[in-house]
């Protein structure tokens, strides 16, 4: 299972369209009701672990108008379908350069001394496996109750399932589920947007949530979530309908001319 290096988590950024070639993570950001990023939203809808795929579907309705005396039908382009967006992601903050919840706690030293003095004898002898939670369940207080909770995904999930609800206000429909930006990179397009503004305009790719399923495949003692694979479905939300021109088609590099190997 994929976790990310410590040695490279300076170098992480945003999946703006702009990072200077250095590692980005995925961003599922909320657009507010005044047509801006919502940038409470930028931390929390970021991902650890980028996707390994992604599905990008769009349809395109041709007409097939049959004429008489024609061996084949002439076809007529009516209209677009949508763009449908989807991946799989997982979701968890056990990284390989989780420093933990705890620091300098008394009991860690004790509970090591104590299994390497006692483990292989009640290991061989009494059949009892000993781990550090041995002893620091045995020794924890009401301040370390909260030991592991750093590793809760739960409000992470909890912002993925809000995305399909909407607001009430007073007993009354006060806003529609969120539309949202996606930051990823070139991945889906040139995006024009960019975490590092509040901005969009109607070249900045918008998408609403039309699927989610989350299938929790870790959890903590306590029965909160520590990793899950979220699968996520977006259609795309336009303003105004995008051109072709919408898409840079450049290569942002010389193509090597290999007409003599």
């Amino acid at each position: 299972m994929a976790r990310r290096p410590s040695q490279i988590s300076d170098k992480l950024t945003n999946a703006g369209s702009d990072n200077d070639g250095r590692l980005a993570r995925v961003i599922i950001a909320k657009v507010n009701s005044k047509g801006k990023i919502d940038r409470s939203t930028l931390s929390t809808g970021e991902l650890l672990l980028n996707p390994e795929s992604v599905d990008d579907e769009k349809t395109s309705n041709w007409v097939a108008n049959q004429i008489p005396g024609q061996s084949d039908p002439v076809y007529q382009w009516v209209s677009g379908g949508p763009r449908v967006v989807s991946f799989d992601a997982l979701v968890t903050r056990d990284t390989s350069d989780f420093l933990g919840p705890v620091k300098n706690n008394p009991f860690d030293k004790l509970a090591d001394k104590a299994i390497n003095a006692i483990g292989a004898i009640a290991s061989n002898f009494l059949g009892v496996t000993v781990t550090a939670s041995t002893f620091t369940d045995s020794f924890s207080g009401p301040d370390t109750s909260q030991v592991g909770l750093d590793l809760s995904i739960a409000y992470k999930l909890n912002y993925f399932r809000s995305l399909q609800y909407p607001k009430y206000e007073a007993g009354r429909l006060a806003t529609s589920p969120p539309i949202i930006a996606l930051y990823f990179g070139s991945t889906l397009s040139s995006l024009r947007g960019d975490p590092g503004s509040d901005d969009i305009d109607e070249n900045t790719d918008l998408w609403v949530l039309l699927d989610l399923k989350i299938k929790i495949t870790k959890q903590l003692p306590n029965l909160a979530p520590m990793e899950a694979t979220v699968s996520f479905r977006f259609n795309q939300y336009t303003v105004k309908s995008f051109a072709s021109d919408h898409f840079v088609t450049d290569t942002p590099y010389s193509v090597p001319d290999l007409s003599s190997f």
